[in-house]
């Protein structure tokens, strides 16, 4: 029988090899008889092996892993990402520190976290709140129309829940699309919730994406997540966006005072046309908006919101605003490809 074979090194690096005696070549390798790079990192331990038939199955195995990131060894392995793994992830998505980073994840798709799900909150928030940068999860409640101060409710996936949890971030006052965030300037930023007479509203946090040069991070998730998209339609007056009569919503503060804020909610008559907003992503890597990369397991887009707003409003112009969120049909290229 033959084997490939990845070990863990002593600092921590990945060494792929391959053999027809597993348990004499990891000894070898800790005697320093294996290979010269793993001599100068002893002890190492085994992680992962596959069996083969054949030398050259083998062989030819050990080679393909010798061409894959260090995330897809890991993926392979199946094992716990460090932090440390995690934040080198992040490094592919620094030209976003310094901006205002608005997350919606899928913590299933990233994968086993040094931490769990808090540890990778950690990651993010300290990756992206340097240079003064922000980071902002959505905290929404719009299955209710009730945001309770006093709780830490959101029907926006785990890693928003976990972020309710933390003591150092803000949450905003909208009724249904709060949202919670991080960073130096956060309380200030939090104040452009205040006076939203509508959801998603450009002149609230959502809108202020656009003016801090902000960015969107899809974390195993697709544009079909991507709630700035609904801002961006309001800003351009589409039409059957928003209901044009406002309904009532509330805030619970903490002391228990209800408040009534009517709002314009989000116009559902069509059903949730958000599950169409895939058909951008064509139009999206067309004019560069997105950046890929991966976090754990899962793959990542961030997404910028200025260059988004731009292709949408070409989108819009071209196609004469048609309605095109009623069904899943490709866009044409013509209405994005200048």
């Amino acid at each position: 029988m033959n084997y490939t074979y990845i070990l863990e090194c002593k600092d921590g690096t990945y060494y792929t090899g391959w053999t027809n005696n597993l348990d004499k070549r990891l000894k070898d390798h800790n005697d320093g008889k294996g290979a010269k790079y793993t001599k100068a990192r002893r002890p190492v331990t085994l992680l992962y092996y596959e069996e083969f038939e054949t030398k050259e199955d083998a062989m030819r195995r050990e080679y393909a892993i010798k061409q894959m990131t260090r995330s897809e060894k890991l993926q392979l392995i199946n094992t716990t990402y460090a932090k440390k793994d995690i934040m080198d992830q992040l490094e592919t998505f620094h030209i976003a520190q310094g901006h205002h980073v608005h997350v919606h994840s899928s913590l299933k798709q990233v994968g086993d976290v040094e931490g769990n799900g808090e540890g990778l909150l950690e990651c993010l928030i300290d990756f992206f709140t340097q240079s003064q940068g922000m980071i902002s999860f959505p905290t929404h409640t719009w299955d209710t129309n009730v945001l309770d101060l006093r709780k830490q409710e959101t029907c926006t996936g785990m890693l928003s829940k976990l972020a309710l949890r933390r003591n150092d971030g803000i949450r905003t006052n909208n009724p249904t699309h709060s949202m919670v965030i991080f960073g130096k300037h956060a309380k200030e930023y939090a104040k452009w919730d205040e006076t939203v007479t509508s959801s998603t509203s450009p002149e609230g946090c959502y809108g202020r994406l656009y003016e801090e040069d902000g960015y969107i991070l899809l974390i195993g998730v697709g544009q079909n997540s991507n709630t700035y998209i609904h801002t961006i339609e309001e800003r351009l007056n589409i039409p059957d966006r928003i209901i044009k009569d406002k309904a009532d919503t509330f805030i619970i503060e903490e002391n228990g005072s209800k408040i009534c804020k009517p709002m314009h909610l989000i116009f559902e008559e069509y059903g949730d046309i958000s599950y169409q907003f895939d058909k951008l992503e064509p139009a999206f890597r067309y004019h560069e908006c997105i950046l890929d990369g991966q976090i754990g397991n899962a793959k990542v887009q961030l997404c910028n919101v200025r260059k988004m707003t731009e292709v949408l409003t070409m989108i819009h112009k071209k196609s004469q605003n048609v309605e095109i969120f009623l069904d899943g049909k490709a866009l044409p290229e013509a209405w994005y490809k200048e």
